[in-house]
């Protein structure tokens, strides 16, 4: 009885390990990067964001930071 409750609990976890919990897609080494630098310069712009409206540093106008010719 024991060996059948020992086998069952190995088959279960080898359909566990086996089936993973992920949709299948597998990213590449390379998607991964493009993702967490695409994710950090969002990061880096909202964080620019924060600081400048803490420090009420937002332009009072429409006028443009660039010089137009």
């Amino acid at each position: 009885m024991m060996r059948k409750i020992l086998l069952l609990w190995f088959l279960g976890a080898c359909v566990l390990v086996a089936g993973g919990c992920g949709d299948g897609m597998a990213d590449t080494r390379r998607d991964r990067q493009e993702r967490h630098k695409r994710i950090f310069d969002n990061d880096m712009k909202q964080i620019n964001d924060d600081w400048d409206a803490f420090w009420l540093n937002d332009r009072p106008g429409r006028l443009s930071w660039w010089q137009i010719e």
